[in-house]
C-alpha cells in the first residue's frame, strides 16, 4: 500500500493526437457539475473564476488529482480534478463525515468518487445537448506538487478554477478528434 509521503510515481495520461475545439457547453457542463456535486456531497459552496487555457502546466502543483479519460465517436479527452492536500481534506473529510488529517487510501479513493460523481451530471447534462460520452476507471495520483501531465498531445487545456473559502482547486478539460469517420 502506497505510502502518503510517498511521490507520486511518474504516469502518462495516454496522449491523443488531431485538435478539437473544445465548445463552451462542454466546458460549462463540467463547471455546473462541479458546482452541484461539492454543494450536494461535500456541503461546500465554491465560486468559479475564469477559465483559461493551460499554457505552463507548472503553475498547477495538486497533492492529489483524479483523472478521468474521456471516449466519444467524435473526440477523446481528459478530465482532472487538481487539489492541494487542505482543500482535499475539507472537502472529502465533509463528503466522508471524517476527520482525515492527511491524504489516506480512503481519501484517494474519495477523489475518484468525486470526480465520478462530477462526470456523471456532466454526462447527463451533455445527453441533454446531444452529446454522447463515455469514461474509463477514475486514476488517482498523489504525492506532494505532483507535476500536471498535458492530458492530450496536441490539444488545448482548459482551467476551470474555483474559489472555496481560503482555498482553491481546478478542473482540467482537454479535448481531441476521435479517429472514428463519419460520414
Amino acid at each position: 500500500m502506497p505510502n502518503s509521503a510517498q511521490k507520486a510515481p511518474s504516469k502518462t495520461i495516454p496522449s491523443l493526437t488531431k485538435t478539437v475545439a473544445i465548445d463552451a457547453k462542454f466546458v460549462n457542463a463540467f463547471l455546473s457539475s462541479t458546482i452541484h456535486t461539492l454543494k450536494t456531497q461535500c456541503h461546500h459552496d465554491i465560486q468559479p473564476s475564469k477559465s483559461f487555457i493551460l499554457t505552463d502546466p507548472s503553475t498547477i502543483r495538486p497533492d492529489i488529482m483524479g483523472v478521468i479519460a474521456l471516449l466519444s465517436p467524435i473526440f477523446n479527452g481528459s478530465v482532472a480534478l487538481c487539489l492541494k492536500k487542505a482543500t482535499s481534506l475539507t472537502l472529502l473529510n465533509r463528503m466522508m463525515n471524517s476527520a482525515y488529517t492527511d491524504i489516506t487510501d480512503e481519501v484517494a479513493t474519495g477523489a475518484a468518487k468525486l470526480l465520478d460523481a462530477i462526470f456523471q451530471g456532466a454526462q447527463t447534462e451533455l445527453t441533454h445537448l446531444g452529446i454522447k460520452i463515455e469514461k474509463a476507471v477514475p486514476e488517482v495520483l498523489r504525492g506532494n506538487d505532483i507535476k500536471v501531465p498535458s492530458l492530450t498531445a496536441d490539444g488545448p487545456t482548459i482551467v476551470v478554477p474555483f474559489k472555496t473559502g481560503n482555498d482553491s482547486f481546478q478542473v482540467l478539460v482537454s479535448l481531441t478528434k476521435s479517429g472514428v469517420s463519419h460520414s
